[in-house]
């Protein structure tokens, strides 16, 4: 017998329809077959089949109804009516779950999400397939609503999902017209216009692709006063440019390797680079929005759900890949379900489950398993940071710093994120409240790493994975633990049947028992012992079984006392198997500072040219003691990074470890380098040694370029700033730090910056280094004034000055005295700002600086329009301005713009002012600056209330507002009411808000009037 519900409500029995009674009936039958083999209050049942206030004898019917089902099922024969029935307080309907379409639905949905992509659209299509229409199409539409709306998400999800894989598996032509049919149902959904526009672009039709995102950002705009989003936006820029990566290259097959405990990945990190996109939302200058290039699968979630002008919180996707060969683990598998999705209606506190056991048990490769079973039930995202509690290199991820990534995941720009992590943590939780998000804490070291980065309402679920119990955690939070032991020899035969095939296991199971044996039935290690023996089909067993034995061993720091669990055997006999290139790239690697590491940096790490090295990391990624997780970037786990430091330290000489350390630190600072010309190209450059022999820096052929590679290389910078050993070449550490700081500073990573600088500020104290005290002193104040310390900000420029008196340098002083003028107007000391502007402007005079003297003399002229002198401040500032637009220094350009624009509003030139502005919003739209934009925005909306011209102040300010509320700038808040202070004085006394009405008011002009210029360019 065969029962839908998706659909009008029908039983079938061999193929031949059975009558089910009428329609409170039926609709009684399908609610009782949407819980199948589970009971259904009566309470419940009466509650949902009369809408309201049911009648007296409501129970009655319902037995009534009950009767007349049971009924029309035993006709139907083979007594099927012995299936519906009562159980306690309820009643239940006990068939397969897979006899009723909804549930055979769920199920294929479920296995569609970790296959391969081929096998992937074969489920989701017989899933949709069977969908007949509207669910439970003979209730009443409240009924239907609240029964159904999860099998309507599901629904939604799952033809969002057969979308994108047709996409990938190359069948944009035959997704073409339902995607249209979705999107012209949908018009505000930006994750199907992304999928229509990628669809039309591989059929050929790009001119269609890029009328689809207009379409899309002018509905946006009309609709919801928004324009679309990042991932949108990059899409469109990549159409623009033709870019290669949006071609159909290759076809995804879902393929995995061994289900190594691999401590998971990190956040996600968007590694693309700005890139102008022209458009035109509606009255108004033309606007340009910026994204990167590359891919728009996601999960389908468009920002229909957007209102009030600010955008939802992003909804993450950062589980790592699911792997197929996953095995066993069923009783575990139980233990989650109960712990993170208890029955008996909404959990009261926070559900977390604390997976401990030894390394390489399988601790995250059964959190990702469950994770992924389980991410329908967490429609609000998945988060996933790799803690790093038990890195070798001693690097773990502080609190703040994992909480960083996880606010930035959820949508706070990183430049408003608080400094303190108390204050982090109340954001975390503020933006996690009332949404239900799974987090998975991937590899803690103890409870306190975790704590800060729990929720603090119910809805969420957390898993954390750890080599300890946490019993700590346990007690404080009442977590629950869940011991992974040692699989049973029975999963690790399955283990090695899923890699080596039934065959080769069965013709040689003792071989096989000595193998899980010597493996002591660890994951990790049976997983690198099958690698070696799958890529070696014609060896016998045996002969791997004998290799483990003559070579029984353990890692120190990983050894419990239990030879069983000592991994060192595998890891030395993979190791022995290795070429000698491989072997002693492989040594290396235990020396580098970062998370993962490129091409480049690892030819330079051996000191060979990259051609050289690519046959050593191929050898290393079969083996599976490296993993290429993305094209050209490596990492491996751990335990793989201890063992690889341990050989370092025992086979490779002093010298040659220094000299390593030494050339792949060569190879970050001059490719940093190399990147900060093109970003910053009028930055006073420093001196730096030449690099070593055997260096390979990177090369770059634009400025976006190179914000790419500095983007994805942030992680591994940081770790080589802050790297602590006796191998550490202290030279490069200030050196690095000077030449990444203002690509921190620009995209607000300001604890990042202050955090290195630190580290640099100590090495050049220990060396003596004079000059790079004074470079480290100014960066600090600099990194403190971004984060408000105004004292500590002060303190430091102080000190930079003194060092470089000290050194005679005067471009130093020059750039110290340009800072001090930023802190003390921060402060509105503006006498005393004007002050330091001046020594500046005097100081960069005296030795030729042209570069800083124009920018010096445009933070004069701000000064003086800051103090009410504004005809002084046209004049410096019109001077400056021939000067910068001499040498090319649009940034700097952009801003005296905006100072000659304040000071015209303020000798009430508004005509002036007005032009002004618009000179300086046309610059910082094309530069990509959105703070900037924004505040430029907002002092043209005072301009052109000021000269009457309401309706096109409105825009301006509308703008600037939707603009800060997408960067969280507390700014936005103060345009907003002066919206509708304005506005709403203007209704009282009978003014239109209309461009060019003559009515005026005098209410102070919106926006911080007297805070420094957005994203002002600093000297040096």
């Amino acid at each position: 017998m065969e029962f839908r519900v998706l659909g009008p409500v029908q039983v079938e029995h061999h193929g031949s329809p059975v009558h089910v009674g009428r329609r409170r009936e039926r609709c009684l039958l399908g609610l009782l077959l949407l819980e199948a083999g589970r009971p259904v209050p009566i309470h419940r049942l009466v509650d949902l089949l009369w809408q309201g206030e049911p009648p007296a004898n409501a129970t009655a019917v319902l037995s009534t109804y009950v009767s007349r089902l049971r009924t029309a099922l035993n006709t139907a024969g083979d007594r099927y009516g012995d299936v519906l029935v009562r159980r306690g307080d309820g009643y239940a309907i006990e068939v397969p779950p897979d006899s009723v379409d909804a549930h055979r639905f769920t199920r294929l949905v479920e296995l569609a999400r970790t296959a391969t992509d081929v096998e992937r659209a074969r489920l989701l299509r017989e899933a949709l397939a069977l969908w007949r229409g509207t669910p439970l199409a003979d209730a009443a539409e409240p009924l239907r609503a609240r029964v159904c709306a999860g099998l309507d998400q599901l629904r939604r999800s799952a033809t969002l999902l057969r979308i994108e894989t047709d996409l990938a598996l190359g069948g944009h032509d035959t997704v073409l017209g339902e995607l249209a049919e979705l999107a012209a149902r949908e018009p505000l959904d930006e994750g199907l216009a992304g999928h229509l526009m990628l669809a039309l672009y591989r059929s050929g039709r790009r001119q269609d692709a890029l009328r689809t995102y207009h379409r899309t950002r002018q509905r946006l705009a009309d609709e919801l006063g928004l324009d679309p989003g990042a991932p949108l936006n990059r899409l469109a820029q990549a159409i623009l440019r033709g870019d290669p990566g949006l071609d159909l290259t290759t076809t995804a097959t879902g393929g995995s390797g061994p289900a190594t405990d691999t401590g998971g990945d990190g956040p996600a990190t968007d590694t693309g680079d700005p890139v102008p996109v022209t458009h035109t939302a509606g009255p108004g200058p033309t606007t340009t929005g910026t994204g990167d290039a590359g891919s728009f699968a996601g999960d389908g979630r468009g920002v229909a759900g957007r209102t009030g002008g600010a955008p939802l919180p992003r909804v993450p996707a950062q589980l790592p890949l699911n792997l197929a060969v996953f095995a066993g683990r069923q009783r575990e598998l139980d233990q989650l379900d109960h712990i993170l999705l208890p029955s008996g209606g909404e959990p009261a506190g926070v559900m977390i489950a604390v997976v401990s056991g030894t390394a390489g048990v399988g601790k995250s490769t059964l959190a990702v398993h469950w994770a992924h079973r389980r991410a329908d039930r967490f429609p609000d995202g998945q988060l996933h940071v790799n803690l790093r509690g038990f890195d070798p290199s001693g690097s773990r991820v502080e609190p703040g710093q994992a909480i960083r990534g996880l606010l930035t995941a959820l949508g706070a720009a990183p430049h408003h994120i608080p400094a303190d992590l108390a204050e982090q943590a109340a954001l975390y939780r503020s933006l996690l409240a009332g949404r239900r998000v799974l987090i998975m804490l991937d590899n803690a070291a103890d409870a306190d790493q975790v704590h800060p980065l729990l929720p603090g309402t119910p809805g969420c679920g957390v898993i954390v994975t750890s080599r300890y119990r946490l019993s700590g955690l346990v007690a404080r939070v009442g977590a629950h633990p869940v011991t992974l032991e040692l699989p049973p020899a029975n999963e690790a035969r399955q283990l090695l049947v899923q890699r080596l095939g039934p065959g080769r296991v069965a013709a040689e199971l003792t071989a096989v028992d000595e193998i899980i044996a010597h493996c002591a039935r660890l994951p990790l290690a049976l997983a690198v012992a099958a690698a070696r023996t799958a890529a070696q089909p014609g060896f016998p067993l045996r002969t791997l079984a004998e290799q483990l034995r003559s070579t029984a061993g353990g890692l120190d720091g990983f050894a419990d006392g239990d030879p069983g669990t000592d991994v060192r055997a595998v890891f030395s006999w993979s190791y022995q198997r290795l070429t000698a290139p491989a072997a002693r790239l492989f040594r290396l690697l235990g020396l580098h500072p970062g998370p993962d590491i490129g091409t480049a940096a690892a030819a330079s790490l051996v000191g060979l040219p990259p051609p050289q090295v690519h046959p050593a990391l191929a050898e290393l990624t079969r083996a599976n003691l490296l993993s290429e997780h993305v094209p050209g970037r490596y990492g491996c786990h751990d335990l793989l990074r201890a063992y690889a430091a341990e050989l370092a330290r025992k086979q490779e000489p002093a010298a040659e470890r220094r000299e390593a350390v030494h050339r792949v630190l060569d190879h970050y600072l001059h490719s940093a380098q190399a990147a900060a010309r093109l970003t910053h190209p009028h930055r006073d450059a420093i001196a730096v040694d030449p690099p070593r022999p055997g260096v390979t820096a990177e090369s770059f052929v634009d400025a976006a370029d190179a914000r790419c590679w500095l983007t994805v290389e942030q992680p591994v910078l940081l770790a080589s700033i802050g790297q602590r050993s006796p191998d550490t070449a202290g030279g490069h550490t200030w050196q690095l730090a000077w030449t990444i700081a203002p690509f921190l500073d620009e995209h607000g990573h300001w604890p990042d910056l202050v955090a290195v600088l630190e580290s640099a500020l100590a090495a050049v104290r220990a060396r003596g280094d004079r000059p790079g005290q004074a470079y480290a002193l100014r960066y600090l104040g600099i990194a403190c004034l971004r984060l408000g310390r105004h004292d500590d900000a002060d303190g430091y420029l102080r000190q930079a000055l003194a060092r470089y008196a000290e050194l005679d340098d005067h471009v130093g002083q020059a750039q110290v005295h340009h800072n001090l003028a930023l802190v003390l107007e921060q402060r509105t000391r503006f006498p005393e700002a004007l002050h330091h502007a001046q020594q500046a402007l005097d100081l960069f005079e005296t030795v030729g600086h042209r570069i800083g003297q124009a920018r010096a003399l445009s933070s004069v002229g701000w000064c003086h329009a800051l103090n009410g002198t504004h005809d002084q401040a046209l004049t410096c500032c019109y001077r400056a301005l021939a000067d910068q637009q001499e040498l090319g220094d649009r940034p700097a350009e952009a801003h005296t713009w905006t100072s000659l624009g304040y000071a015209h509003h303020h000798l009430g030139q508004y005509p002036d002012a007005i032009a002004c502005h618009q000179r300086a919003l046309a610059l910082f739209r094309d530069l990509g600056n959105r703070p900037a934009v924004a505040d430029t925005l907002a002092h043209l909306g005072n301009t052109l209330h000021a000269h009457g011209q309401l309706g096109a102040a409105r825009r301006a300010w509308l703008e600037s507002a939707t603009i800060l509320d997408e960067l969280h700038h507390p700014a936005a808040g103060e345009v907003r009411d002066r919206l509708r202070h304005t506005f709403a004085e203007a209704g009282a006394s009978g003014t239109r808000g209309s461009a060019g009405d003559p009515a005026r008011t005098t209410a102070k002009p919106a926006g911080p009037d007297h805070v420094r210029r957005a994203g002002e360019p600093l000297a040096g």
